[in-house]
């Protein structure tokens, strides 16, 4: 019984230091969004020059996932996730105290390399725990720390920016960081030396730029600046062609062959895809549609967006349940034909007076089903990898899902635009809902016939 006890003891502690640090990253690269106006404002910036301080986050973000993993795999899982948490602290306190935009720039590019660090540590930790249905609440209580900080980003930025300023919104959270740096050797296991052999640099380099110019270029079509996509997209495929080809000739590849090769790892990327064009276009779109065509002031708006947090966090809970009932692409199927659903429901009923009935039970569907896929994602990406891989897995895993996400919102604003000058601005955003509910349909349909296989 003792020994029972001091592992829930030890489980809840994982739980708390896992989640702390999803809600960390989560909150950091949201939590901006909802300062935004007020850094424009102190800086004199214009509003496209504006939105580099979400950008810059993204590009170190979604640029150093793959190498971070790898080296956790290399260095330990553990080690990596504190230093990453170090230096999301440090870049925070930067981005707090930064004295000219270009110094906030560089601060954020710091945080974002942080959180890069961090993600896919966390993720390979977890999926190393030898039982499934404890990896799989581990997931789902690390999603549900994602959650909160969806609600925190949009509730508690508003209110820190308000109040305190928005520095703040950078401040606050270093303290719970260092927390989690100081407790993570105490609960977390040391897993150091899983993977033998060197890091190639130069490949890791090349894949970093290659990734961040893809961003750069999504980013750049989501502003309406089709003319800027073209020389970052060229260059992006440039390097990445030399990536491939010294990958091949490599004795040690940055990327294990049999990692790329492994099914249960391409289906949740696929999956994801459609998780992240579901909820992306709930929260993106439906932000954009609730102040712009349905008038909702700024508090309004942001309080639905913590609704649907809930309901992330609610389907975060529900998804453990679910996968020990089912295999885990049916879960997928599932979750992302509601996805589908609640998103056709939000483009096809006209947007009126009563538009409101139909949008926040859509919102709710959304978030809770997307939270079931996430979740579901989560623990299949690293089922069936070495131990020695788990990192390598969850770095490639969660390169796709940032990429997919910036794809997404690049997509939805084009659309948008579109279908604004074609129709109207609420023509526009339903034709983005219309977007993201074949997306997730049919990466529902792709995870069904796995299903059935």
């Amino acid at each position: 019984m003792a020994v029972r006890a001091e592992t829930r003891s030890r489980f809840y502690a994982s739980v708390t230091v896992l989640s702390a640090a999803n809600f960390l990253v989560v909150f950091d690269g949201l939590v901006v969004t909802v300062a935004l106006p007020r850094i424009q404002a102190e800086f004199a910036l214009p509003g496209v020059d504006a939105q580099w301080a979400l950008t810059a986050f993204a590009l170190a973000l979604g640029g150093t996932l793959v190498v971070a993993g790898r080296s956790g795999d290399r260095f330990g899982r553990r080690r990596l996730l504190r230093i990453g948490l170090l230096v999301l602290a440090g870049g925070s306190l930067l981005s707090g105290c930064a004295p000219v935009w270009p110094v906030l720039l560089a601060a954020r590019v710091v945080q974002g390399a942080g959180a890069g660090l961090a993600v896919p540590n966390a993720f390979a930790i977890i999926s190393a725990t030898a039982a499934a249905p404890l990896r799989n609440r581990l997931f789902a209580a690390v999603a549900c720390g994602g959650g909160i900080g969806v609600v925190g980003g949009a509730l508690a930025g508003g209110v820190i920016t308000q109040n305190l300023g928005w520095r703040w919104v950078f401040l606050l959270p270093i303290p719970f960081a260092l927390a989690v740096v100081l407790v993570a050797p105490q609960v977390l296991p040391d897993e150091r030396g899983l993977r033998r052999g060197r890091i190639d640099v130069l490949s890791g380099v090349l894949l970093t730029a290659g990734i961040a110019l893809s961003i750069v270029a999504m980013t750049e079509l989501g502003h309406g600046r089709a003319g800027g996509v073209w020389l970052p997209l060229s260059v992006a495929m440039a390097v990445l062609v030399v990536f491939v080809a010294r990958e091949r000739r490599a004795a040690e590849p940055l990327l294990d062959r049999a990692l790329v090769r492994r099914v249960s790892l391409r289906v949740a990327m696929i999956g994801m895809l459609g998780q992240e064009f579901a909820y992306q276009g709930t929260v993106f779109v439906g932000l954009l549609l609730c102040q712009q065509v349905l008038g909702f002031p700024p508090g309004a708006a942001g309080l639905v967006f913590a609704i649907e947090g809930v309901a992330v966090f609610a389907g975060s809970r529900f998804a453990p349940v679910l996968l020990r009932r089912w295999p885990w692409p049916g879960v997928v199927a599932g979750a992302q034909t509601c996805c589908a659903a609640g998103l056709f429901v939000l483009a096809l009923v006209p947007v009126g007076a009563g538009y409101v009935f139909a949008f926040l039970p859509g919102v709710v569907l959304v978030g809770a089903a997307s939270a079931v896929s996430s979740v579901s994602c989560n623990a299949a990406a690293g089922s069936g990898a070495a131990l020695s891989a788990k990192g390598g897995s969850y770095g490639l895993y969660e390169t796709s899902k940032y990429l997919s996400g910036t794809l997404a919102v690049a997509s939805f604003a084009t659309v948008a635009a579109l279908g604004a000058q074609s129709w109207s601005v609420a023509g526009g955003y339903r034709l983005a809902f219309a977007l993201a509910a074949v997306v997730a349909g049919l990466a529902g349909v792709r995870a069904g016939t796995r299903a059935r296989r």
